[in-house]
């Protein structure tokens, strides 16, 4: 009892000399609760425990031995069912037992060997190997924990992404980033005469490699850069089609890897497909991109793909998203909400409510119910306009009401068909009604089509 005492009140002694000296007491949890007894957890009250305290205070935990890592994180990307590695320098000051490596990984993704490094090769420095070898799609993550006596443990963050293997035979596609540019030839230099958002699918007509003709769900034809898809058989198509999914049903958005950091996985724009992950909370949704890239969405910017695709005739939300893109910028051959040109504005409006339209104003024309007079019009029904000795389509807007419409011009704003207002411009060559369409020839809904 005695020997005990002495320790801890020289151990005492010596925490007061280090405080006026001005040398900071932080310490561990284990020192700061147990300066006046068996710091070392030893069994024995000694010098060690004594050694122990001021090791600490002089910023030496433990001792002063310690393991040391070349790095502190590593990340993987790699196809299901493939291996990928990547070595780790481990080393240690003034060890003194071997080096345990242990990986905590529910997955089951990573490895790693050696699992147990002798003291000697340990000071001298070891490298250890990182396997990382998937068996499912998506992010996983695991720690590496390395350990050894009286050393303070070392967590090495282990970080992979796994896709799914594309096909050799490349017969269907999946669009991989937010907004793909379609050209009316194989290079890029060439007429963008279309877009598609992310998740759209795609018929694969012709493969030069680098381009790729392809058909759309709207049936236009175009040409796309390889780098824009992520390829699917026929069969990882249907299982596509038959994977729980969702669809982004704001304008635009950010597909966040941390919803506390604000790290963007990337962009999302209205009509967007994602595949679902299987984790959510209150305000966000785990969901992936088509090349399998993983994040978190606000639940309020998406909806479950086959509950959006049950909903009915909504010319409410048909006018609000076109109100929303109020200013937009005009772009030839765009159909996202980023820019659009005329046709690609009330492409857009409709696919909000689920509905397919054809690409061009001219196609578009070709569909739908005939309304004789514009002051028969009712709200979403299309205006079509050009030249009116000839008959050919170059433009189209979408009826609002009281004689306005909106359209794609320059911008996206409002006009009046009512010569004697202010903001009169263009009288129509014909009008279409959409409503009680769907399902005629060149309107179709997502939850008809086989693609989806």
């Amino acid at each position: 009892m005695k020997r005990r005492l002495f320790w801890s009140h020289l151990a005492a002694f010596w925490c007061g000399v280090l405080v006026v000296c001005g040398v900071s007491l932080t310490a561990p949890h284990r020192v700061s609760s147990g300066v006046y007894g068996d710091v070392n957890g030893d069994g024995v009250v000694d010098i060690d425990d004594l050694n122990e305290v001021i090791n600490v205070m002089l910023g030496k935990p433990h001792g002063g031995c310690d393991i040391v890592v070349s790095d502190e994180q590593l990340s993987f990307t790699g196809e299901v069912n493939s291996v990928v590695t990547q070595t780790i320098t481990v080393g240690g000051n003034n060890l003194r037992g071997a080096v345990n490596a242990v990986v905590e990984d529910a997955s089951g993704a990573f490895s790693v060997t050696p699992t147990h490094i002798d003291l000697e090769a340990a000071m001298q420095g070891t490298e250890l190997t990182v396997t990382y070898a998937p068996q499912s799609t998506g992010t996983h993550t695991a720690r590496l924990l390395l350990s050894s006596e009286d050393a303070a443990s070392v967590t090495v963050t282990l970080t992979g992404t796994a896709f799914e293997r594309q096909p050799a035979n490349r017969s269907w596609a999946l669009v991989k980033i937010a907004v793909a540019s379609l050209r009316s030839e194989a290079k890029h230099s060439s007429e963008m005469s279309t877009q598609a958002v992310m998740g759209t699918p795609m018929r694969v007509l012709d493969d030069k490699g680098d381009w790729l003709r392809v058909q759309l769900p709207d049936d236009y034809t175009a040409w796309v850069p390889e780098s824009s898809l992520w390829f699917r058989s026929e069969s990882q198509l249907q299982q596509w089609r038959q994977s729980r999914r969702y669809i982004v049903t704001v304008e635009q958005t950010k597909l966040l890897a941390d919803t506390c950091t604000g790290e963007v996985v990337s962009d999302l724009v209205l009509s967007s497909i994602l595949d679902y992950k299987g984790a959510s909370t209150e305000s966000w949704v785990r969901l992936a991109t088509p090349d399998g890239r993983e994040g978190w969405a606000r639940v309020t910017d998406v909806a479950d793909l086959e509950q959006w695709k049950l909903q009915s005739w909504d010319v409410a939300l048909i006018e609000r998203t076109a109100l929303n893109m109020m200013g937009g910028s005009y772009l030839w051959g765009g159909t996202a909400t980023k820019a659009t040109d005329c046709s690609g504005l009330t492409k857009v409006c409709y696919l909000a409510n689920g509905i397919i339209l054809q690409r061009d104003a001219s196609q578009q024309a070709q569909t739908g119910q005939k309304i004789a007079d514009w002051h028969q019009c009712e709200t979403g029904d299309l205006l079509f306009f050009g030249n009116s000795k000839t008959g050919r389509v170059t433009h189209v807007g979408m009826y609002l009401r009281d004689g306005k419409y909106v359209h794609c011009s320059g911008r996206v704003k409002i006009n009046s068909l009512d010569t004697s207002n202010p903001d009169y411009l263009y009288s129509p060559l014909s009008i279409k009604r959409i409503r009680g369409q769907v399902g005629t020839s060149g309107i179709t809904s997502v939850a008809a089509h086989p693609w989806y």
